[in-house]
């Protein structure tokens, strides 16, 4: 569901469990809503009830981030968005994220945050790449300028000191995984996915793992590799 246009991505993540006990919830998005449930399963509930892309889990914050869009006729705009795990102490974070260079579409990715430093990530494709500001929203900066056009997801590892983002393309290989230093530099490819088409990205710090979805058929599934690749 990720590649011409953006479409909500169901991202899952889990409160930890030394977080109070209406966290311990997995959050959702598939349709719009951001959604959660409890670990068994049960008490599935709305929490955001606006238009949801791309969703993350500050579980150091107890907070949600989300890009989301709103319509004022043909014309939609994206926003990143901030809420308590409850939906609850909603705002805006970064209030226009543009979707047009010079008439073009530029697509917009997923959305991260390092709360180490204090910085919410996303990603665009080509002429905006890698952006980031500061969690509440001020000093919009360019990190890094990849040369993609279809971007689906990014995260951060703020003790490497690394910015992943996946993305995809229309021509070969279709998938491919890059990362960059926190400051830019050292652009490289970590992963190419010959035959897929990937859609969500997660780090899995503690252990050292990447994993990522594909949606191809014949390859869908979960994924998962070292942080190298």
């Amino acid at each position: 569901r990720r590649g011409m246009v953006p479409a909500c991505f169901a991202c899952v993540c889990m409160g930890l469990t030394s977080l109070p006990a209406w966290a311990q919830y997995i959050y959702y998005s598939p349709d719009d809503h951001i959604w959660r449930v409890a670990a068994d399963g049960t008490q599935a509930q709305s929490v955001i009830d606006d238009g949801c892309l791309y969703l993350t889990v500050a579980a150091e914050l107890c907070e949600l981030f989300w890009i989301g869009y709103t319509c004022d006729g043909a014309v939609c705009h994206r926003q990143i968005l901030r809420a308590n795990y409850d939906g609850s102490d909603k705002r805006i974070v970064v209030d226009d994220i543009p979707i047009y260079v010079n008439d073009a579409y530029v697509q917009v990715g997923g959305v991260a945050v390092d709360t180490l430093h204090r910085k919410v990530y996303w990603v665009q494709g080509l002429p905006l790449g890698v952006q980031r500001a500061n969690l509440d929203g001020t000093q919009i900066e360019t990190v890094a300028v990849p040369q993609i056009t279809l971007p689906v997801d990014i995260e951060v590892d703020p003790i490497g000191g690394k910015v992943y983002w996946l993305s995809n393309s229309q021509d070969s290989p279709p998938g491919i995984l890059q990362r960059c230093d926190l400051g830019g530099g050292a652009i490289e490819q970590v992963l190419v996915i010959d035959d897929g088409i990937p859609w969500g990205l997660d780090l899995d710090l503690v252990n050292n793992k990447i994993y990522f979805s594909d949606g191809a058929i014949g390859h869908k599934g979960i994924y998962r590799t070292e942080l190298d690749g």
